[in-house]
């Protein structure tokens, strides 16, 4: 990429102006503006389709992965619900100079305060193609309005469903502009607080054009719900993705995450850091694999595991292996199974059948990725 993550988001505090009424827009240009948002599809993570099943003997990764998903997606539902809410009413404005359409400010429906929201293009030499925020004030004056959401984009002119972009959710920033212009209504515990930032494309295979490729790459970080305000904050690093094959007539989704967990059972209260990549076809048969270090583990120490399941997510085989800091096995399970049952594809480890995982990720991106996921808006601001 031609700039850092921080450069490519600093647009998202350019001035909202706008001179020109909105009335006679081009719909076909709003059109194209709206196209730089993300949708659900672009950002929601998927996990194999039978995990909640309770008859046999399901698989003990997919269960545990849904409700860590069915977290990430809900984080991803409010951005884009939020931006898709605000951006569905005709704009306020259209700057046919800065090139950038301006919605508000309005009473926020059911919030306290003001909204408002641009989309504006972007000259050819950045990174996306549109910036876009979501801002809230307290009055008409667009120059004290706050970022609360921010993002970019370069949508494919030829296809609505493909393009890249990225999209920072500061849960912080949002708190710390209702602890400040509403103290008598705001309660920390009924917000959420943290930020969330998200890296996306869906394009054609470029090796095989009838086919599709989609991954997103994400951070969590100081996450706390409003469902869950006494947990502690938590930190995640997540890569998933989806790669369809049309010609073929079958899907492959693959995810990895990082973060630290108590994964004692039962819980000690001492949490482990926890690494589980997965992958799985036509939201069925799969392989997980993964590694639990430190904590109740002890200096040195870890466990792995290797699960597999088939279509129904009925586990095949199952068989965990710990070893203390020396190096010498100080747990271990007799296996579930025998990894000859995971079939002729997932028999091989993730890593032999060239899988993506976060260990891909370039670490200038990640870095910049994580400093704006840990600073927020206020890192943007700083420019660091």
């Amino acid at each position: 990429m031609r700039s850092s993550i921080v450069a490519v988001l600093l647009i998202a505090f350019a001035g909202a102006c706008a001179s020109e009424s909105a009335e006679g827009w081009d719909p076909a240009l709003l059109a194209k503006y709206r196209a730089a948002l993300p949708s659900r599809d672009a950002l929601t993570a998927t996990t194999p389709s039978t995990v909640t099943r309770d008859v046999g003997d399901p698989a003990l990764y997919p269960q545990a992965s849904w409700q860590l998903v069915s977290g990430v997606n809900g984080a991803v539902a409010g951005i884009v619900d939020t931006l898709e809410a605000v951006t569905s009413y005709p704009p306020t404005f259209y700057n046919s100079e800065t090139r950038e359409f301006l919605w508000g400010p309005w009473d926020f429906e059911g919030e306290v305060g003001k909204v408002a929201a641009y989309i504006k293009e972007q000259p050819e030499d950045e990174d996306f193609r549109y910036a876009y925020a979501i801002l809230r004030g307290v009055d008409n004056d667009l120059a004290s309005f706050r970022p609360i959401i921010a993002g970019g984009a370069t949508p494919d002119p030829e296809n609505e469903e493909h393009g890249a972009g990225i999209t920072l959710w500061d849960f912080d920033a949002n708190a710390a502009f209702l602890a400040e212009a509403f103290p008598a209504e705001y309660v920390a515990e009924q917000v959420p607080h943290g930020r969330f930032i998200a890296l996306y494309s869906r394009d054609q295979d470029v090796s095989v054009p009838a086919n599709e490729v989609a991954w997103v790459l994400a951070y969590l970080r100081d996450f706390v719900s409003e469902d869950n305000p006494a947990a502690s904050p938590a930190d995640l690093d997540y890569f998933y993705g989806r790669a369809v094959d049309n010609v073929e007539g079958f899907t492959v989704d693959f995810l990895n995450f990082e973060g630290i967990f108590d994964v004692s059972e039962p819980a000690d209260g001492v949490d482990e850091a926890l690494d589980v990549a997965m992958a799985f076809v036509n939201s069925g048969v799969g392989r997980a694999e993964a590694t639990a270090t430190g904590g109740s583990l002890g200096a040195g120490g870890s466990l792995t595991a290797v699960e597999c399941w088939d279509e129904s997510i009925e586990r095949l085989y199952l068989h965990f292996n710990g070893q203390d800091g020396g190096g010498a096995i100080d747990y271990l399970e007799p296996p579930v199974g025998t990894e000859a049952l995971c079939g002729p594809v997932f028999s091989s480890t993730l890593a032999a059948l060239a899988l993506p995982s976060l260990d891909d990720i370039d670490p200038a991106l990640e870095a910049a990725m994580v400093a704006v996921a840990e600073g927020g808006m206020a890192a943007l601001a700083g420019g660091e």
